[in-house]
């Protein structure tokens, strides 16, 4: 059926021919009580799955209370179902303008959902963005100006026509008098950036907007805030549309960030500098003040200039104070002016074995670098490292081992002590003996760890089968959905598909007591394998939606994060915007769940990732998936978010945001936020570095 949006009398309506919840007029409800807000919560809780809930949800979207208001349109939205657009659309005219702002950010969430109409799904989408666009041009306030702007972006547009619309009200924001508005020009510009960024290839922006946001990005007689330049800078480079003067004063920007969108420009193919112009600019940021800076011009530089201007540029570099840079230029040589020995012995320097007390990084990553570019020296080398105390060392001597072909050093690895090390060498070793490989993987597939016993599954996938990896494998799912239960669903499915492909009908009694598992996707791909045997498919109940349970926040609301250096930072907690994913952070916290783990994963320029029992990215810390709370928080530097693998599927593992990172906003849930005079400390955290405790802040 077909989707019409109708403007009349002030009001968006969209009809939507099919089953659906139909908007009614808004009628007023009697101010909510603790309880009712509770209600709405406990409803998104379950993702509304049963009629009694969702109607709390879309009850409460008429309310006269703008904050339970709120909390229910922004409920609606991540249910991601499209049958609640009505209610949405009506609550675009709310009298509070967060509730309009949350209107169309939840309206852009909804479309998420699968079509409601096969037929012509693009009218769905037509409808909602002339509701949007409608309700935006009335709109006077700031931040729900912005909300529109951003949520217009991302829409899931199919025609140039709908791009170019959007388009055209989201630069018209900048050159209207409201636009000296800090928060409307963030939001026009972080709208820009993702609707470029989504649309390549539907549109290219037209030169009025690009002049827009040319504006907004350089420095001229009346300079806009750094986050409206950041912002702009992004959008320009999602667009590909920096222009010379534009590029040029971008890189010469007093913040930091600003001159690092600067840098990733040049780097790129579409620099609209002269090659020696860029060169002198790269060399410059080499020295710049930042270390975020330097550490994009290693990398450009290592991409774009080596092959011509060679190392010497790199190798003066490679003695920065900040050790992440250091790193960077390491792994840079590993690639680069290959045939250059000055190179080669300068990486050789830094292979030595590493300490065992204090930073291990420099010479593992430098061991790796060095088996790309000098085999024979790597492999004299790499004993020392393969034996190191440090499992992060081992990890790395497996790494190496890998390029250097060393299946001996691999095989050792294969079965070391950590589970982390054995599934570095494991695929490796694998490849390099798939004959005797049959061992290590039966032996993977009966350790604890998740990601081990996945990779294992994942590298059985074509080998012959047997009565020995058949049980293995069915040990371990059992053994797996004991200890873990949906928590380790990504394990169990790899498993589930072995067993499917390697087994018969003997392994459905494995599989039969999955069909009623907890995790509904589990139970229907064990189902789906039973089928493929016996040629029926059992049924699998309705289950109820899991979710990890919260208790209420009391009036603390910052934690203070000791890290095994003795330095610390402050972690508040956003409340408002994620109560159930703040709620369980401090729950974990306060148990002590997170003391003595580490930060596994450190991206720099992106993220760190830390609060995983196996210091890996499948080992959870809750015992139940979180639901997700994505909404108009904004991926900025210092935001603290939940790891997951799939909607609804935080594992208790956070991340910290090292820079703004605009494609991750809508996608992972915000959840706090690490105050600006804290990043220092959170960016010299290094990969391995320790969790000593996260407890609630002192009263003072």
């Amino acid at each position: 059926m077909i989707v019409r949006a109708f403007v009349a009398t002030g009001i968006a309506v969209v009809t939507i021919g099919v089953a659906a919840y139909a908007p009614q007029p808004r009628r007023v409800v009697a101010r909510p009580s603790p309880s009712e807000a509770a209600a709405i919560l406990a409803a998104e809780d379950t993702r509304a799955e049963r009629d009694e809930e969702l109607r709390i949800l879309l009850d409460g979207a008429q309310l006269s209370n703008p904050a339970d208001q709120t909390l229910a349109v922004r409920a609606l939205g991540r249910l991601e179902r499209r049958d609640v657009i009505p209610k949405l659309l009506v609550a675009l005219s709310a009298s509070a303008p967060r509730v309009r702002g949350e209107s169309a950010n939840a309206l852009a969430q909804a479309l998420n959902g699968s079509p409601l109409s096969t037929s012509a799904p693009h009218e769905q989408v037509r409808g909602v963005m002339e509701a949007l666009l409608h309700a935006a041009a009335k709109e006077t306030n700031g931040p729900a100006l912005a909300a529109f702007a951003r949520s217009l972006a991302r829409l899931p547009y199919t025609t140039h026509e709908q791009v170019r619309s959007a388009e055209g009200f989201i630069a018209g924001l900048v050159d209207q008098k409201a636009a000296r508005d800090t928060v409307v020009l963030v939001g026009a510009a972080r709208g820009l950036e993702a609707l470029a960024r989504r649309n390549p290839t539907l549109t290219s922006f037209e030169e009025k907007t690009l002049g827009a946001l040319r504006r907004l990005a350089r420095r001229t007689q009346y300079t806009f805030p750094p986050d409206v330049r950041r912002n702009a800078a992004a959008a320009l480079l999602a667009a590909r549309a920096f222009d010379d003067s534009t590029l040029r004063s971008v890189t010469e920007d007093s913040d930091e960030q600003v001159r690092r969108f600067g840098v990733l420009a040049l780097a790129g193919a579409g620099s609209p500098l002269e090659p020696v112009e860029s060169t002198r600019r790269l060399r410059t940021a080499l020295a710049d003040t930042a270390a975020t800076v330097r550490y994009e011009a290693v990398r450009a530089w290592s991409r774009r200039i080596a092959p011509t201007e060679g190392c010497q540029a790199l190798l003066d570099a490679r003695w920065d104070p900040v050790l992440y840079d250091t790193l960077a230029v390491i792994d840079a040589l590993g690639d680069v002016c290959k045939g250059d020995d000055d190179v080669t012995n300068a990486v050789a320097y830094h292979a030595r074995t590493p300490p065992t007390v204090g930073s291990w990084h420099s010479e593992s990553h430098a061991l790796v670098a060095l088996a790309k570019r000098s085999p024979e020296r790597a492999a004299l080398a790499l004993p020392s490292h393969a034996v190191h105390p440090l499992w992060q060392v081992r990890m790395y001597a497996a790494r190496a081992a890998a390029l250097l072909k060393d299946d001996a050093t691999l095989e050792r690895l294969v079965y070391d002590a950590h589970d982390n090390v054995r599934e570095a060498a494991l695929g490796p070793f694998h490849v390099l003996r798939p004959a005797d490989s049959e061992r290590a993987l039966i032996a993977a597939l009966g350790r604890p760890d998740l990601q081990l016993v996945r990779t294992a599954a994942q590298l059985l996938d074509g080998t012959p089968a047997n009565q020995y990896i058949l049980k293995a494998l069915s040990d371990a799912l059992r053994r797996v959905t004991s200890a873990y239960g949906e928590m380790s669903r990504d394990t169990r499915l790899e498993l589930i598909a072995r067993l499917r492909q390697l087994g018969g009908p003997p392994q459905a009694d494995d599989l039969i007591p999955l069909v009623s598992d907890v995790d509904p996707v589990v139970a229907s791909t064990a189902a789906d394998a039973i089928r493929v045997w016996s040629g029926t498919r059992p049924a699998t109940p309705a289950l109820a939606h899991r979710i990890a349970g919260a208790a209420a926040l009391g009036g603390d609301t910052t934690l203070t994060v000791t890290l095994g250096s003795g330095r610390k930072f402050a972690l508040m907690l956003l409340i408002d915007e994620a109560p159930h994913a703040a709620a369980i952070f401090r729950l974990l916290a306060g148990a002590g769940k997170y003391d003595g783990l580490t930060f596994h994963r450190v991206v720099p320029n992106f993220v760190i990732q830390g609060g995983s029992p196996g210091a890996n990215e499948y080992m959870p810390r809750t015992e139940a998936f979180m639901r997700d709370e994505v909404g108009l928080t904004m991926h900025e530097r210092g935001t603290v978010g939940i790891s997951t693998r799939g909607r609804d599927t935080g594992d208790g593992q956070i991340f910290i945001n090292l820079v703004d990172n605009a494609p991750l906003d809508h996608e992972y849930t915000v959840f706090g936020r690490v105050p600006a005079a804290d990043m220092a400390v959170v960016e010299s955290i290094l990969e391995g570095d320790t969790i000593t405790r996260i407890a609630l802040e002192e009263k003072r």
